[in-house]
């Protein structure tokens, strides 16, 4: 997980944190759930617009309904398992589950992607 600690600190490095999030993250609720990297990005930096508005992080229990319509039904992924971390301006979710670690949603094209249900590997 070192490696996600790593990517979000470059991220505001490269663009500054995010801005405009709404009230913060419970962490609580997703201490265990999501790695620790993002728990303390939260803390740290919160929820927000990143990139001229081309990326936002946000709560995930604002996006839980979204998991629950993408994932009905879906034997292999989890929708109560999987945590919506952000969102990119053209239809992108950028998730994390439980069991299967990143999890790549493109609403308009209706594709999901998950490498460790190809490769095997989280």
């Amino acid at each position: 997980m070192k490696d996600y600690q790593v990517r979000l600190a470059s991220i505001v490095e490269d663009f500054g944190a995010p801005q405009g999030g709404g009230a913060a993250v419970d962490v609580e609720r997703y201490r265990g759930r999501v790695p620790d990297a993002v728990i303390e990005f939260w803390q740290q930096n919160g929820t927000g617009i990143i990139m001229n508005g081309y990326f936002q992080f946000c709560d995930p229990d604002v996006y839980a309904s979204i998991m629950k319509f993408v994932f009905d039904g879906d034997s292999q992924i989890d929708a109560e398992q999987t945590h919506v971390l952000g969102f990119g301006a053209f239809g992108t979710i950028i998730a994390w589950n439980e069991v299967h670690q990143n999890v790549t949603i493109d609403l308009v094209n209706g594709q999901v992607s998950c490498q460790a249900l190809v490769n095997g590997k989280t």
